[in-house]
C-alpha cells in the first residue's frame, strides 16, 4: 500500500518556553513519542531515531519527537531530565490535538526512559517502550 507520509516541523509552547518537534504523519489510532535520552538531539545520534521514526510512519503510526528544553532548537536552559515532566505533559498535549489517537505510547533510552516512567502516567500515556532506564 502506497502511503502518503510527512514530516513537519513544530514548535511545541512549554510555559513562556518553546520545545522544537518533529512529526512524522501516520493515518493509524495508534501514535508514538520517542524521547531522546541526556543532551541528544530528537534527531537521535547519527540520526537514529530520525530513520526510526520514518520506518514507523512508513507503517501508517505517526511519530513524535522533540528536544527537551535547553537541547537542540528548543529554548531556554537545560534542567536535566528529572525536570522534564512539563514538556513531556506539552508534547503529550500537542500531539493528541494534532491526531486523533486512541492508543499512545512512548519510547525511551537511558535517562529518557527514566522521566517516562516517573511522569508518564501523569501526561496521559498509555504504553511504554523503555530502554535502559
Amino acid at each position: 500500500m502506497d502511503r502518503k507520509m510527512t514530516r513537519s516541523f513544530h514548535a511545541i509552547p512549554c510555559a513562556s518556553d518553546m520545545l522544537a518537534a518533529t512529526l512524522d504523519s501516520g493515518e493509524v489510532a495508534t501514535a508514538l513519542m520517542i524521547v531522546s535520552g541526556g543532551n541528544e538531539i530528537r534527531s537521535g545520534a547519527h540520526s537514529g531515531m530520525a530513520h526510526l521514526a520514518l520506518r514507523i510512519s512508513e507503517q501508517g503510526y505517526p511519530v513524535l519527537r522533540y528536544d527537551r528544553r535547553g537541547i537542540g532548537e528548543s529554548t531556554v536552559q537545560n534542567s536535566g531530565f528529572l525536570s522534564s515532566a512539563e514538556e513531556m505533559a506539552a508534547a503529550v498535549k500537542f500531539f493528541k490535538q494534532e491526531h486523533r489517537v486512541q492508543n499512545f505510547n512512548a519510547f525511551g533510552n537511558c535517562d529518557a526512559a527514566t522521566p517516562l516512567a516517573l511522569f508518564g502516567p501523569d501526561a496521559g500515556i498509555d504504553g511504554y517502550i523503555l530502554s535502559n532506564p
